[in-house]
């Protein structure tokens, strides 16, 4: 999606047009469970969409507002919920209840993070947004060790990296969460000295655990030419 198209409206048409195959993997480490997939895209000029497959075809919901999404349930039921709680928290109910569920389920998290993104201010300056996107996705997060084992949703899972994203300024921060320190690549002045740059930000121990990054800030410097993975 990034590589071939600049608007959302661009990547709608093609997913309308049957132009797009999805091929489909197990989740890691969630006993042979089949992967699910929700995909977010958003640009310059605000628009955005959320696609999934439901029921063995693409389900496209475009819309500005259409902001939260997480894993379960499908997003109709997602915009149904919103429905409830847009009204529960308006002065159209005449006792508005302010609250929200704690839980780790999808939709609790859904919940929650429309909660916050319903509730705060229109960012000022571009590091306000940045930090309102952080503080709102750590929210709905699922804390590192958390012991709930429900194999029936294998959704529940920890969170373990935090992305954000700058449309007008070309900015793309990562949070890898066993790592205090957050670094971003600048792609407004990045040196595209290689057709193909890497950089390795989360590493693995002999145990296959998730090790610190010494790395921070900005790392534009860091990245190295690799071969092109897309090409055989």
């Amino acid at each position: 999606m990034l590589d071939n198209f600049v608007f959302v409206k661009d990547v709608v048409k093609a997913f309308s047009t049957g132009d797009i195959q999805l091929i489909g993997d197990k989740v890691p480490n969630s006993e042979d469970k089949s992967a699910l997939i929700h995909l977010c895209v958003s640009d310059a000029t605000g628009n955005s969409a959320i696609i999934e497959v439901y029921k063995g075809r693409f389900d496209i919901h475009e819309n500005p507002k259409f902001k939260i999404v997480t894993n379960d349930p499908n997003y109709g039921a997602q915009l149904k919920l919103d429905d409830y709680w847009q009204w529960q928290w308006s002065t159209e109910n005449p006792h508005p209840s302010h609250t929200i569920p704690g839980g780790a389920y999808s939709a609790d998290r859904f919940e929650r993070a429309n909660f916050y993104i319903s509730h705060v201010n229109n960012p000022e300056t571009e590091s306000e947004s940045i930090a309102q996107a952080r503080t709102v996705a750590a929210n709905a997060s699922v804390p590192i060790g958390y012991n709930f084992t429900d194999t029936k949703s294998p959704n529940i899972s920890n969170t373990l990296w935090t992305t954000i994203a700058t449309h007008k300024t070309l900015k793309y921060f990562f949070q890898n969460i066993r790592t205090p320190n957050i670094v971003w690549t600048d792609l407004s002045c990045f040196a595209f000295s290689s057709s193909s740059s890497k950089v390795d930000l989360i590493t693995l121990d002999d145990k296959s655990k998730a090790t610190e990054s010494p790395l921070q800030g900005n790392i534009n410097h860091a990245f190295e030419p690799t071969r092109d993975p897309y090409k055989a």
